[in-house]
């Protein structure tokens, strides 16, 4: 029988590491529960969003309505979207936070890389027994259980155990092959490093791109806003709806963070090129030591890391900015309404005192 075969029966008929496999199933944990956490926040956000606009389209086609019942009618409605607003925002506060999926995608990607440097055998790994390697991994797991604790992330993110844990495993490995087996330097070049740099330079590329779009479509309906405006009065309801529209695109772009990242990205893959320049330039002799292969490795993943403290901090500032926009909004919506009821109290009590002014006046 060939070696290589030969070697692919044994990793076959050998028991998966157990350290390796809780390190697999809490990154399975965090991903899913980040992804599912990220949905809901989006579509919650989105109801609101289009809540609000709502609000406005209808009170702008209530001022054309003469018949008293449809404007009672969308009067009710005008009362009724504010407080599903903020009913939605209260509850998405509580269970689909813009803090929450943040977390967990960082925690995964924390995980992601401690598992890529056990399997190398580099880093904080390197000169370690078997068993010393495993109980640092698995303290990595604690660390990462613990730093959702403490940030008072109180969803639960645990999934049933399973019997395809390791179809879940080869599903999220974006090294290969089943994650499970020790990884070679080129195997961390080819699935780590070169496609890590890819897929940084596409994400650049297409977060540009949506958010060169989203600020033209914005810019284009403030500007028929600004043009409307100046086009003298009774257009004043035009104006109010085509400010409203423009607030809409813009949150709506603010929370899939259009713009917010790619600034970030460019700075991890310029750094990223620069550490392969770096390994590219050593003599061959230097690249085959141990010890330099995984001072290049610890760096690259200081790289990543970098990179998503950074995205980390600028995608909660913006959500959270996003998230107060939004609620003053709300809050504008409702102002304005009993404004509108307190002028109209005003203008039926001026309505009712006038016969008896002219009344008086004939006497």
């Amino acid at each position: 029988m060939p070696v290589n075969a030969s070697a692919k029966q044994d990793d076959r008929n050998q028991e998966p590491d157990p350290a390796l496999i809780a390190a697999w199933r809490r990154l399975i944990d965090y991903d899913k529960k980040s992804t599912n956490e990220k949905k809901s926040y989006q579509q919650y956000r989105q109801w609101v969003i289009i809540l609000s606009f709502m609000t406005t389209a209808i009170a702008v086609f209530s001022t054309f309505i003469q018949v008293a019942w449809l404007r009672d009618i969308l009067r009710l409605i005008l009362v009724l979207l504010p407080i599903a607003g903020v009913a939605i925002m209260n509850y998405a506060a509580e269970y689909a936070t813009n803090v929450d999926w943040i977390e967990y995608r960082v925690n995964s990607e924390k995980l992601r890389s401690q598992i890529t440097l056990y399997r190398l055998g580099m880093g904080e790994y390197l000169d370690k027994t078997p068993y010393e390697r495993r109980e640092l991994l698995l303290e990595k797991v604690r660390e990462a259980d613990a730093y959702i604790a403490e940030r008072g992330i109180s969803s639960p993110y645990l999934q049933t155990t399973d019997d395809n844990i390791l179809e879940k495993i080869n599903a999220v490995s974006r090294t290969g092959d089943n994650g499970l087996r020790p990884l070679t330097l080129d195997d961390y070049l080819k699935h780590r490093v070169n496609s890590q740099l890819t897929w940084y330079i596409n994400k650049i590329s297409d977060d540009f791109a949506s958010a060169r779009k989203s600020n033209a479509i914005i810019i284009t309906v403030s500007a028929i806003g600004s043009l409307l405006a100046t086009l003298g009065s009774g257009l004043e309801v035009l104006v109010a709806l085509t400010a409203a529209l423009a607030f809409a695109l813009s949150r709506m772009a603010e929370i899939r963070l259009y713009g917010a990242t790619y600034a970030i990205y460019h700075s991890a893959a310029a750094r990223l090129q620069v550490e392969l320049g770096r390994w590219m330039i050593l003599p061959a002799e230097e690249r085959r030591k141990k010890e330099k292969q995984s001072e290049f490795v610890v760096r690259v993943e200081e790289v990543f890391t970098d990179e998503m403290k950074q995205w980390r901090e600028q995608a909660i500032r913006q959500l959270e900015a996003n998230e107060q926009s939004i609620l003053q909004n709300l809050q504008q919506a409702r102002e304005s309404l009993k404004d509108m009821d307190e002028s109209k109290l005003l203008t039926l009590h001026e309505q009712e005192n006038e016969p008896e002014t002219v009344a008086s006046s004939e006497g």
